[in-house]
C-alpha cells in the first residue's frame, strides 16, 4: 500500500506540475505579444516624434528667418518721432502725392506650399506674414 500511496501522491504532483507549466506558458504566450504590440506602438511614437521634431525644427528656422527681416527693416527705416509724423502729415496735406501701385508676384514653390499646409494644420498664417515682409522691401 505504501507503494501505491507513493505512486498516487506522485502521479498527482506531477498532474499539478503540467497544469502549473500550461499555466505559465500560456501566460507567457500573452506576455510576449503584449510585448509585441507595445514595441509596434513604441515605433508608430518614435516615428511621430521624429516628425513632430522636423515640423518644429523647420519652424523655427521659419520664424528665425522671419525674425531676421523683420530686424532687418526696423534697422534700416528711421525710427519716428511725433515731430517728423506731424510735418509728414502736413506735407502729405499741402502736396497731393501720386503713389505707383505696383504689385509683386511671388513664386509659389514646393515649400511655399508645405508651409501653407502646415500654417492651415499649426493655425499660423505664414504667407500673411511673408506678404507682409515682401511689402517692406
Amino acid at each position: 500500500m505504501t507503494k501505491t500511496n507513493t505512486v498516487e501522491q506522485l502521479s498527482q504532483a506531477l498532474n499539478q506540475l503540467l497544469d502549473a507549466y500550461e499555466i505559465l506558458r500560456d501566460e507567457n504566450k500573452k506576455l510576449k505579444e503584449n510585448v509585441e504590440e507595445l514595441e509596434l506602438q513604441n515605433e508608430d511614437y518614435q516615428e511621430q516624434l521624429a516628425k513632430l521634431n522636423d515640423t518644429t525644427t523647420h519652424h523655427k528656422l521659419e520664424m528665425n528667418d522671419m525674425l531676421s527681416k523683420i530686424e532687418g527693416i526696423l534697422s534700416s527705416k528711421p525710427i519716428e518721432t511725433t515731430e517728423t509724423v506731424e510735418k509728414t502729415q502736413n506735407k502729405e496735406e499741402e502736396t497731393p502725392v501720386v503713389k505707383d501701385q505696383q504689385q509683386t508676384t511671388i513664386d509659389i514653390s514646393e515649400e511655399t506650399q508645405e508651409e501653407e499646409t502646415l500654417s492651415h494644420s499649426t493655425g499660423l498664417d505664414l504667407g500673411r506674414m511673408q506678404s507682409l515682409l515682401n511689402d517692406y522691401k
